[in-house]
């Protein structure tokens, strides 16, 4: 009898171990997904933060060269593309690489992102033609409807939409 309770015992004990070790398991699964998630935000979140401050100096380079026509602003304008076009092809790789997982849904995080940063894509596009059509402005002696296009530009687009595709 002594036997029959040590064996019991020792077989509820071994179970509770089991037990205990499958929970210490799947705890330290769950907290290595949770973290790998964390890290990928994080980077996310920094790619937006770059693209952000390249989208606004970008603006700024395309407003001072409406300012002032120096060859100087033409190179800060370039130059700003160039970081500006680096910092949307980063965000896209980044959509693109978390877009190979296989899990579905993943897949369908991963394919909201690839169209937040199309959206992004093409607002850029829209300003720059924006921008382009206010330097055809004040070429062709247009200097008010110009500067009330780009006040309007400013206000509108640039606080109102382009703020909350960041965000």
């Amino acid at each position: 009898m002594f036997r029959l309770r040590l064996a019991l015992a020792i077989a509820v004990s071994f179970s509770f171990v089991l037990a205990l070790g499958f929970a210490m398991h799947w705890g330290s699964k769950q907290v290595a997904k949770h973290f790998e998630s964390s890290q990928a935000a994080y980077v996310a979140l920094d790619h937006y933060q770059h693209l952000s401050q390249d989208a606004y100096r970008h603006f700024k380079q395309r407003m001072d060269r409406l300012i002032s026509d120096s060859p100087s602003t033409d190179i800060g304008v370039e130059l700003s593309k160039q970081h500006l076009s680096e910092a949307i092809q980063n965000l896209r790789q980044m959509a693109i690489n978390g877009a190979a997982d296989e899990d579905d849904l993943d897949w369908e995080a991963k394919s909201v992102e690839l169209a937040r940063v199309a959206n992004l894509t093409a607002f850029l596009d829209t300003s720059n033609y924006r921008f382009n059509e206010i330097e055809r402005l004040i070429q062709q002696g247009k200097r008010d409807k110009a500067t009330q296009l780009l006040a309007n530009f400013s206000q509108q687009e640039i606080d109102n939409k382009f703020q909350p595709l960041i965000d």
